[in-house]
């Protein structure tokens, strides 16, 4: 269910999306994410109801409506925000993770290795390529 999908999820924009669509098959009338005035992912029509509203991140909400919410669904849904709280930092982590794999803390450049194989990877193409090397001394 859910926390395979948050598990699943690729990127933020991914996650929002399988978790609305989640949550829509559980027959809410509408559901929503918003971050500020912005609605990130929404799937449904606004009516009539009762919204609850669970914050999964700074200035992030998760919208669920329904006519009305037994204290059972009113947990789960509060677990559920909370999954995905964990994978969105979850996916921070990662994303950060993938970035000082690549990138120089430092200078913000290419790591040596990952500047190699990718010069090897563009001359080995079949595009036309060209190489500058600078030797700067500091």
């Amino acid at each position: 269910g859910i926390k395979l999908a948050i598990s699943l999820a690729k990127n933020e924009e991914d996650l929002f999306e399988k978790i609305v669509e989640k949550l829509k098959q559980g027959n809410f009338p509408w559901v929503g994410i918003i971050r500020g005035n912005e609605i990130l992912k929404e799937e449904g029509k606004i009516a009539e109801g009762k919204i609850l509203k669970f914050c999964i991140e700074d200035n992030t909400y998760l919208y669920i409506l329904n006519n009305k919410f037994s204290s059972e669904e009113k947990e789960l849904l509060s677990e559920i925000a909370q999954d995905i709280s964990y994978g969105l930092k979850q996916l921070k982590i990662k994303q950060e993770t993938e970035i000082l794999k690549t990138y120089d803390k430092k200078t913000g450049l290419l790591k040596r290795d990952v500047f190699i194989e990718t010069v090897k990877r563009k001359l080995s193409s079949e595009a036309e390529s060209a190489l500058i090397i600078l030797d700067i001394i500091h």
